[in-house]
């Protein structure tokens, strides 16, 4: 991946954060090129393909001469205006954020310009010991209420966080491989060593029982999940 930004760098330290962040939380290596001459810019996106072109503050002319260099480009077009709104849509532009922009927008664009909506990037932040906290679902082994808490269990640490049961299962519902195998827990199934009688064996040693009137159903999920693991690989 490369993204090219032109504008005005000493106004934008917003978006240089937020791009940051978002290298930062997806695990991708920071790779972008800053441009505020436009005669530069252009010369390099002749010579170079860029994945993804940011346009700060700049007029919708911009956005077209983009598209005419580089065609495969996405372009994210950054303004304090909406009205290139809907010229930008004759510009294909990709996404046209107003500011102030905040990082969940600028993430949601930037994953749409990539298509890197990959669940294995995807993170859940949860405030512990007045710490905000990005978790991994990816890294998540076992999740499990205490109280008013969520204990989650990663593969490096444990992280209590106040949350309710309800509330961390919703956010795991785009992920099918979490199953709620009893009352207040749930696990993750690539984490599985082996689905026992009673106990799922965790890859850490930990047994999380099998509720007894879903084990033959939990079985099947299992069985299906190993298949659908195999044909992936």
């Amino acid at each position: 991946m490369a993204v090219i930004i032109t504008g005005k760098k000493s106004d934008d330290e917003e978006i240089f954060e937020h791009l940051k962040q978002f290298y930062f939380l997806n695990q991708l290596p920071e790779d972008y090129v800053f441009f505020d001459d436009v005669n530069i810019f252009f010369s390099n996106l002749k010579k170079f393909f860029y994945d993804i072109s940011i346009i700060l503050d700049s007029d919708i002319d911009l956005a077209y001469k983009v598209k005419e260099t580089s065609p495969k480009t996405k372009i994210i077009f950054i303004s304090s205006t909406d009205r290139f709104a809907v010229e930008g849509y004759k510009a294909e532009i990709s996404c046209y954020l107003l500011r102030p922009v905040n990082f969940g927008d600028f993430e949601f664009a930037m994953k749409k310009c990539l298509g890197c909506f990959n669940k294995k990037s995807e993170y859940i932040v949860v405030s512990s010991n007045w710490q905000k906290i990005p978790v991994f679902f990816k890294d998540i082994l076992f999740a499990e209420k205490s109280g008013h808490n969520i204990i989650i269990h990663t593969k490096k640490e444990t992280i209590s966080t106040r949350m309710t049961f309800k509330d961390f299962v919703t956010r795991t519902k785009n992920f099918p491989h979490f199953i709620n195998c009893v009352r207040g827990a749930l696990v993750n199934l690539d984490w599985v060593s082996k689905m026992e009688t009673q106990n799922f064996l965790m890859a850490n040693g930990e047994r999380i029982p099998i509720r007894r009137q879903d084990r033959k159903k939990l079985r099947q999920i299992y069985a299906q999940y190993l298949i659908e693991s195999r044909n992936q690989t």
